[in-house]
C-alpha cells in the first residue's frame, strides 16, 4: 500500500511539472521540447493504466508488478530534460514523495488510521449502539469516552468496529484514528503512524516526547479515537485525548477501578438473548425453534450465551448439515478424555479469573468438533495444522503472504483454501482487502491446548526470512512491522535459551529500530546481551560482538554518542578477540561504527582511522565482490574530508563509493 500511494504521488507531481513547463527550447539530438513532453505524457499515461491494473490486486505477484512500476518511473524521471525538470526540481520531487503518499491517502484532510475487518455475521447490541450513536452526537470540550468491556469472544471489538464506521460516516470528525492497545509498545508504533500519515517531523529519538507532541497538535481536533483491547486506564492515559474528541475504549478488565470512566459509559457486555440466538441462526441459514428449550437452554447456559462460540457452534451446523438440536444431541454424546480433561483444566488454571467462565467442557466440545470435522480430511488436516500455528501468533492480523511460506509444502492455492476453509467453520476471519487473517484470543487458547507445536523454530525462522535482510529493511518495512507484531508473542511462548529464540531477540531489537521505537529495541537489545553472557560467559564470542553492536546502534540512532562509542568499542574488542587468524565481517563493521560515532563527535583524525581500518578489511573480505558496507565506509569517509573542507579528497571518496554501489547494489538503491 505504502509504494502504491508513493507511486500515486510521484505521478501526480511529474504530471504537474510537465503542465508547468510550456514547449519552448529546442533540446539535444535535435528534439524539440514539445515533442519530449509527448513521450514523457505517452510514458505517463501507459504508467497511470497500469497502476490502475494492479491497484486491487495483492500478494507477492503484486509487489513485484508495483516494484516494476517503480522502476519503470525513475527511469522516466531520467528522461526529462533540464528544461522540463532541474535537479532541483527532481531532488524535490523525490524528497517530498513520502509525505505526499500520505496525503493521497486522506480525503478532504481527514486522516483516516482504520478498523480491523468486521464480522460477516455480526448481530445484535442495538439498544446499545443507538445509547452510544445517542450520546456522541455532540463534541463537548473534553474527552467523551465509552467503554465495553467483558470475557474474550463477548463481541467488544466487533462492536467498536460497527460503532467506528456508523459514527465516521455520520458525525463530522476530523480524523479518525483505530489503535491496538494491549501494549505501551503497540500504542507508541501507533502513534508514529499517526505522525507518519500527517507528513509530521517529530522527535523519533525521543518517543515520549514525540507522543506528546502529537497529541499538542491534535489538542483542539475533534478526532474519534477506539483504543482497542486496553488492559486498564492507566496503561492509555499518556496516549489519550488532551481536550476534545469522542474514545471508544475495548478492555478484557471488567474491574471499575481499573478506569476513570463515568458510570452511564461503562458497559460491561451481556450474553446473548433469545433474539441475538435467532437473529445469528438467520444468518447461517438454520432454522431455529424458539420452543425447543433444550437447546434454547444450551446455547444460554453450556455456552454462556457467548456470540463466538455460538457463532462457531452454527457454523459447525451449516458446513456439516446439523440442525442445531440435532447439534445439541451429538454433542451429547461426546466426552472429553483423560488428556483432553488435563489440558482444559492447565488452560482454566492459568487463564485470568474473568476468562475463566469461558474454558467450559461444554466449549470445548464444541470448538473440538469443529476441529474433528476439519481432521477428517486431508485439505481440512492441511488447515488445521495452519491453524495450530496461527495460535502462537498476534491475533490482529497475520500476511497471507507470510503463511503462505509456513510450509513449503503448501502451494499458495492450497493455503488460501485452506484459510477459506478454517472460515467457513467461523475458526477465522480473511479480510481479502488487506491481505490479513485474524483468529480471536479464545480459539488460539483452546487450540493452543489442544494441538499444541512441538517446536516453533520452523515458524520463527520463516518469520525471520519474510522480512528479510536487515540492510533491505528500508524496502520491506510492512514486513519488519509484521517481525515485530508477531515475533513478541512467538518469543513469550519460547526457552530463551533455544538458538532460533536467541536469533529472534536480535532481530526484534532491529524491527523496533525500524519502527523507531528505541526504548524497546533497547530492551530487546538487552536481552540479546544477557543470554549472550549466560552462553559464553566471559569468553569472546562473535555473537557478542554482534550483541554490542546492536545496542551500540540504536544509541547512536538517539544521539547518544558516549554510549553507543562504549558499546561499540565492547563490540571491537570481542571480535579482535576471535578474528585473531581470519577477519570476519563483523570487525570490519565495529570500526566502522567507531569511526561514525568519531566523526558525529567532530573527532574527525580518529574517525579517519577508524574507518580506514574498516576499509582495507572490507578490502580484504570481498575484493571482487565489492560490498554495500564497504561503500558505507568510502562515502563516510568521504563525509570527514568534507567536514574538514578538503572539497578535493571528499569529492574522490564520494566517487568511489558512487561505483561501489552500483556494482553491488544496482542503479535504484536509494544509497546510489
Amino acid at each position: 500500500e505504502e509504494l502504491l500511494e508513493e507511486l500515486r504521488g510521484k505521478i501526480d507531481q511529474i504530471d504537474t511539472l510537465i503542465k508547468e513547463n510550456g514547449n519552448k527550447a529546442r533540446l539535444g539530438q535535435g528534439k524539440r521540447k514539445k515533442e519530449v513532453v509527448a513521450e514523457v505524457s505517452q510514458e505517463l499515461e501507459s504508467l497511470k493504466t497500469d497502476l490502475a491494473a494492479i491497484s486491487t490486486g495483492q500478494g507477492a505477484a503484486q509487489d513485484k508488478k508495483l516494484e516494476g512500476l517503480s522502476e519503470r518511473f525513475e527511469e522516466l524521471i531520467g528522461t526529462l530534460p533540464r528544461e522540463i525538470a532541474t535537479k532541483s526540481d527532481i531532488e524535490a520531487l523525490l524528497q517530498t514523495v513520502r509525505s505526499q503518499a500520505q496525503a493521497a491517502q486522506c480525503w478532504e484532510g481527514k486522516v483516516h488510521l482504520g478498523a480491523p475487518p468486521s464480522v460477516s455475521f455480526f448481530v445484535g447490541r442495538e439498544t446499545l449502539r443507538r445509547k452510544v450513536q445517542q450520546d456522541l452526537k455532540e463534541k463537548g470540550n473534553r474527552p467523551k469516552v465509552h467503554l465495553f468491556c467483558g470475557p474474550g469472544g463477548m463481541g467488544k471489538s466487533q462492536l467498536a468496529i460497527q460503532l467506528f464506521r456508523t459514527l465516521e460516516d455520520t458525525q463530522a470528525y476530523d480524523h479518525v484514528f483505530w489503535l491496538q492497545a494491549w501494549t505501551p509498545e503497540q500504542l507508541r508504533e501507533g502513534y508514529l503512524k499517526i505522525a507518519q500519515r500527517f507528513g509530521w517531523e517529530v522527535d523519533k529519538k525521543d518517543t515520549q516526547k514525540a507522543i506528546a507532541e502529537i497529541r499538542d497538535r491534535l489538542r483542539d481536533k475533534h478526532c474519534l479515537w477506539v483504543f482497542d483491547d486496553a488492559p486498564n486506564g492507566e496503561t492509555i492515559a499518556e496516549f489519550m485525548p488532551r481536550k476534545s474528541g469522542h474514545v471508544l475504549l475495548t478492555s478484557r478488565n471488567s474491574s471499575p477501578g481499573a478506569w476513570d470512566v463515568d458510570q452511564k459509559c461503562y458497559h460491561n457486555l451481556d450474553k446473548f438473548s433469545e433474539a441475538d440466538l435467532s437473529a445469528l441462526a438467520k444468518y447461517f441459514g438454520l432454522a431455529f425453534d424458539n420452543t425447543d428449550e433444550e437447546t434454547k437452554r444450551y446455547l444460554l447456559e453450556d455456552l454462556s450465551g457467548y456470540p463466538l462460540i455460538v457463532a462457531q457452534f452454527f457454523g459447525l451446523c451449516q458446513t456439516e448439515g446439523f440442525t442445531p438440536a440435532a447439534f445439541v444431541k451429538e454433542l451429547g454424546k461426546t466426552q472429553l478424555d483423560a488428556k483432553e480433561k488435563e489440558r482444559l483444566n492447565e488452560l482454566v488454571s492459568k487463564a485470568p479469573q474473568e476468562q475463566r467462565v469461558l474454558y467450559k467442557e461444554s466449549i470445548l466440545q464444541v470448538l473440538q468438533k469443529n476441529l474433528q470435522a476439519l481432521e477428517r480430511t486431508a485439505a481440512g488436516a492441511q488447515a488445521l495444522s495452519l491453524l495450530s500455528r496461527f495460535s502462537y501468533l498476534d491475533p490482529k492480523g497475520i500476511p497471507v503472504a507470510w503463511i503462505e511460506e509456513f510450509d513449503q509444502k503448501l502451494s499458495s492455492r492450497e493455503v488460501r483454501k485452506a484459510i477459506a476453509r478454517l472460515e467457513q467453520y467461523s475458526l477465522v476471519q480473511w479480510d481479502r482487502k488487506t491481505g490479513q487473517v485474524y483468529v480471536h484470543a479464545v480459539t488460539q487458547d483452546i487450540v493452543r491446548h489442544l494441538y499444541p507445536q512441538e517446536e516453533l523454530q520452523g515458524l520463527i525462522e520463516s518469520l525471520v526470512g519474510y522480512a528479510g535482510a536487515w540492510e533491505d529493511a528500508y524496502k520491506h518495512q510492512a514486513a519488519w512491522a509484521t517481525l515485530l507484531q508477531h515475533g513478541q508473542r512467538l518469543f513469550s511462548y519460547y526457552k530463551v535459551s533455544d538458538e532460533a529464540a536467541y536469533e529472534l531477540t536480535w532481530s526484534l531489537g532491529k524491527a523496533c529500530e525500524v519502527a523507531c521505537l528505541y526504548e524497546d529495541a533497547l530492551g530487546w537489545c538487552n536481552k540479546h546481551l544477557s543470554i549472550a553472557r549466560q552462553r559464553y560467559g566471559e569468553k569472546c564470542h562473535a555473537s557478542m560482538g554482534k550483541s554490542w553492536n546492536a545496542r551500540g546502534e540504536v544509541y547512536e540512532a538517539q544521539g547518544k554518542y558516549p554510549q553507543a562509542l562504549s558499546d561499540y568499542q565492547e563490540g571491537l574488542k570481542a571480535y579482535q578477540a576471535v578474528c585473531v587468524e581470519r577477519p570476519e565481517r563483523g570487525l570490519a563493521r565495529s570500526y566502522y561504527n567507531v569511526g561514525n560515532v568519531y566523526w558525529r563527535q567532530s573527532r574527525y583524525e580518529e574517525a579517519l582511522k577508524a574507518y580506514n581500518q574498516a576499509q582495507a578489511l572490507y578490502e580484504e573480505l570481498y575484493p571482487e565482490a565489492g560490498h554495500r558496507e564497504w561503500g558505507d565506509c568510502y562515502n563516510n569517509i568521504g563525509n570527514v574530508y568534507y567536514s574538514q573542507g578538503d572539497y578535493k579528497e571528499a569529492l574522490k571518496y564520494y566517487q568511489k563509493a558512487y561505483e561501489m554501489y552500483l556494482k553491488v547494489c544496482g542503479t535504484h538503491h536509494p544509497s546510489v
